[in-house]
């Protein structure tokens, strides 16, 4: 993981969305142009992977949470930057506006699919990747615009590529080539033609910084299984203010497996109490619907527990 998370960290690097990529030479044909599926939040996203997510960084950066949690916020940018050394000026945390995940996640922990990032300046980064992929051991070469990577010891490996002056798009798997991320690049929007994950899509709770949804057939889901409760599939949002509220959907077999989980659910919520500001769940059919929020203090406080902040 830690060589995707090097990937995602300098991604960040020389943000100047507005600067304009090379010319093409009078010469040689203009590249393809895939900028109208860039501007499609589920853009370059395939079909057939087990958890999808988004994220809007520009609308939580603007919450008073956000401000609130600046002292841990630039705590994590320091560990950025010890990771990635000069790729992290300006620290991505600071730059990307917004991005979108659709992976399958292997029992390993390493991720199979595709990452896509918006808000950068795309005109230096595949060199910065490739520049810090080697710093870190690996390898890394252009081929055709297209930069190919991999870490020693990882199981898998990194395409990326960009499109237009702002968007960078990402693909790992155990092996990736020039023609898989071209085959990535042309398809549109394949997400878009799964009248499932639609559904979940247009029923996220608006204004939400964050989004996700899981297919109940994943194998992390197995250890419910074993205990009579696993989901056919998961989704929810994570809507950021001066507080968090998450809205969560486990859609169960069957109406007795919602109630199920439900029972379970009750059991914690008393423990949770001091630790919430609210706990709620309600059954619909088959659907345990689950809401929670925390304000910033709980936040602050539950973190700091975790040893995540002081």
């Amino acid at each position: 993981m830690r060589f995707v998370l090097v990937a995602l960290a300098v991604v960040g690097c020389h943000h100047n969305p507005g600067t304009p990529g090379p010319s093409t030479p009078a010469n040689k044909a203009a590249a393809p142009d895939y900028r109208t599926t860039a501007d499609d939040e589920l853009g370059f996203l395939p079909v057939g992977t087990d958890i999808v997510i988004g994220m809007n960084v520009t609308q939580f950066r603007g919450t008073a949470m956000w401000n609130s949690l600046q002292p841990q916020i630039d705590g994590f940018r320091r560990e950025l930057e010890q990771i990635v050394g000069d790729c992290s000026h300006p620290n991505p945390i600071d730059t990307i506006e917004r991005g979108t995940v659709a992976i399958n996640l292997a029992p390993d922990g390493n991720p199979h699919g595709v990452f896509v990032v918006r808000g950068i300046d795309t005109t230096r980064v595949l060199d910065c990747m490739i520049q810090q992929m080697k710093k870190e051991g690996g390898t890394g070469m252009l081929d055709r615009g297209v930069a190919i990577m991999s870490m020693p010891g990882s199981r898998t490996q990194l395409a990326a590529a960009v499109v237009g002056p702002s968007t960078l798009v990402m693909q790992t798997e155990t092996t990736v080539t020039y023609d898989s991320m071209t085959k990535i690049l042309t398809s549109g929007s394949p997400l878009r033609s799964s009248p499932v994950f639609m559904e979940f899509y247009k029923r996220r709770e608006a204004g939400a910084s964050f989004w996700g949804m899981a297919n109940g057939n994943a194998w992390f889901f197995e250890e419910l299984a074993q205990m009579g409760m696993r989901p056919k599939s998961l989704d929810g949002t994570l809507i950021v203010t001066d507080r968090l509220a998450f809205s969560i959907r486990m859609t169960m077999a069957s109406p007795a497996d919602a109630a199920k989980v439900s029972a379970e659910l009750d059991k914690i919520k008393g423990p949770a109490g001091g630790f919430v500001q609210q706990f709620d769940t309600r059954i619909d059919d088959a659907t345990l619907r689950i809401h929670v929020v925390m304000t910033e203090q709980q936040v602050r406080g539950l973190a700091g527990m975790l040893g995540g902040m002081p």
